[in-house]
């Protein structure tokens, strides 16, 4: 528009472009906000907007590094030919080659870019959410992402709640959960029994320090000790947020009580961790387990849901006939049953084919799951360490898959020895490499700032992958940074995957499309109109732009599949059912 206007650009000595689309969430945590990324990606309905979505996330990611003021090296996911079947796998490709394309440009035309760092040159990995299926799948039991999975957290991180006021008033509350809450930071990435603890220590800390303002012949439970710091007069902040997350940890162990998930998330990590417990034995009767767990009341259908899929990938795929019959004891009937069949044979378009031809056939998808499982010092229902994890510790110790992870450009000769960031160490360099020797600085404390590790998955991330990030950044000493186009719920992903079979278009409600009716329509004629010369003794008209529409509400798709209200007796079905599972 700037450009547009003849009488402003000419009074502008230079000017350039800069398209900022980089959305921080977290402190290591950005968003492409590219909402229903899998439907822009996967569904067939929605072909058209791939090259233009991979341009815009390469452009984002161009943004980045300047923001940050890296050249990175950059490697991308490259599924083996057994996973190539399906056109989405070259997706990471895709994006990781316009991402360089892009980068190289804007270093071509800005002679100052990379700024001389100390900094050891960074690392730029290109994923997809193909690559780990596990994670936006398996209950997680840290404190943000079950919230997120658990209550109702809306798009916009605000918790609602209920707590007392000083006159033992109960009050609606809303809290946002972000960086600027100095306790979210500190609990989130708690396995929620953690949290709870350190919450009653600070719960604890704080009334010691106020004695003198609390009675605590009348505190007999923790419940009682909340209700004492509601009704403290004054230290506004620090009690709202001690009340905010102690009634928020609260709700989530009530919820987990009442669906009894612990146990279910012990089947789930015996299947994340390809048939071993904690022990590390081999798990007898899985099929016997799962049956078990399916005909239990206090599970809810999205959790059963949930198990069959998982199922499914630990398998390698089972018969349409053997999900027919899980569907069924679940309580799902009729037209609702093949809904549901329909929503696992989706997982085809994600380059999982969870559907065997006939009991014979072997796993009809090859993939070398990149995920992990580790026993030690943790929850039995904790133990599953998503992909991430296992890629940037490969990276950082030099043995992660170069034909798996490919280069977009060769790789860098000294990549290894690399203890200095220069603009580029490759044969390929746009510019000459600048180092300054470690021995050259006067100060012997000196330390070079942390190399950067930045991580990114097309196809959206789950609060598990971030909390790796988090958790890396202070095992390697390195500074982690995990982007993606949105951040996904268990429920929102189960939502997309439903929806990559839906061929109307206009039944997406995509915001891509939304974006591109407005963006079409010009701006005011009056911000590119040249202003006339004024005219001595004439009053000029004054002219008020027209104001611009508001963005309509995004509606929430209905995603839920209902069972049907007429169920045989569990027990009944489940005997029926017991030796089925074959496939």
């Amino acid at each position: 528009m700037i450009k547009m206007n003849s009488q402003l650009s000419s009074k502008l000595r230079t000017l350039q472009e800069f398209y900022l689309t980089i959305y921080p969430k977290e402190s290591q945590v950005f968003t492409t906000q590219n909402p229903s990324s899998l439907q822009v990606y996967y569904n067939t309905a929605c072909h058209d907007l791939v090259t233009r979505t991979v341009s815009k996330t390469a452009a984002s990611l161009v943004s980045l590094c300047v923001l940050t003021g890296e050249y990175p090296i950059i490697r991308f996911y490259n599924p083996n030919e057994h996973d190539a079947y399906f056109n989405a796998s070259i997706l990471p490709k895709m994006i990781a080659n316009e991402f360089q394309n892009k980068l190289d440009e804007y270093a071509r035309n800005h002679s100052d870019f990379p700024p001389e760092s100390p900094r050891q040159r960074s690392i730029f990995v290109i994923t997809d959410r193909t690559l780990d299926l596990f994670s936006p799948l398996l209950h997680e039991f840290t404190y943000q992402a079950m919230a997120y999975d658990l209550v109702n957290i809306d798009k916009s991180d605000v918790y609602k709640y209920q707590a007392e006021n000083e006159k033992g008033e109960k009050e609606s509350k809303e809290a946002k959960l972000n960086d600027e809450d100095e306790d979210w930071c500190k609990l989130r990435h708690l396995h929620i029994i953690d949290a709870q603890t350190a919450l009653t220590s600070r719960l604890e800390e704080f009334l010691s320090k106020n004695q003198m303002l609390v009675d605590r012949s009348n505190i007999k439970s923790t419940s009682d000790i909340l209700t004492a710091v509601a009704r403290l007069s004054g230290f506004d902040e620090e009690r709202r947020r001690i009340i905010l997350h102690k009634t928020l940890v609260e709700d989530l162990l009530l919820v987990n009580g009442e669906k009894k998930l612990t146990e279910l998330a012990d089947f789930e990590q015996d299947l994340a961790n390809f048939g071993y417990n904690i022990d590390g034995e081999r798990v007898k009767n899985l099929a016997e387990t799962l049956l078990n767990l399916l005909t239990k009341e206090y599970y809810g259908f999205e959790d059963k849901l949930r198990t069959i899929i998982l199922y499914g990938l630990y398998r390698g795929g089972l018969v349409e006939e053997d999900y027919i019959k899980l569907i069924q004891l679940i309580g799902v009937e009729g037209h609702y049953a093949s809904d549901v069949l329909d929503f696992i044979k989706n997982f085809d378009q994600i380059g999982f084919k969870l559907i065997k031809q006939n009991l014979k056939s072997k796993s009809v998808f090859k993939r070398e799951f990149l995920h992990d499982s580790v026993s030690e010092g943790s929850y039995s229902s904790s133990r599953f360490q998503p992909a991430i994890n296992n890629v940037i510790s490969r990276i950082i110790s030099h043995t992660l898959d170069e034909e798996l992870f490919v280069y977009v450009k060769d790789k860098p000769i000294d990549l290894d020895n690399d203890v200095t960031r220069t603009s580029s160490t490759s044969t390929s360099s746009l510019k000459n490499p600048r180092h300054k020797a470690s021995w050259a600085r006067s100060n012997s404390n000196y330390q070079a700032p942390k190399q950067r590790i930045f991580y990114f998955i097309s196809g959206g991330a789950t609060h598990s992958e971030m909390r790796t990030a988090y958790e890396l950044s202070l095992k390697f000493d390195k500074e982690v940074i995990i982007g993606s186009d949105e951040i996904l719920t268990p429920n929102q992903f189960l939502t997309n995957v439903k929806n990559l079979s839906v061929s109307e278009r206009r039944e997406l409600n995509l915001f891509q499309d939304w974006k591109s009716r407005y963006s079409n329509q010009s701006a005011p004629k009056v911000l590119l109109e040249t202003p006339k010369p004024k005219v001595i003794n004439q009053t000029q008209p004054q002219i008020t732009p027209n104001p611009t529409s508001q963005r309509p509400q995004q509606q929430h798709l209905n995603t839920r599949i209902e069972p049907s209200s007429s169920i045989d007796t569990k027990e009944s079905k489940r005997s029926r059912f017991k030796k089925f599972l074959k496939g």
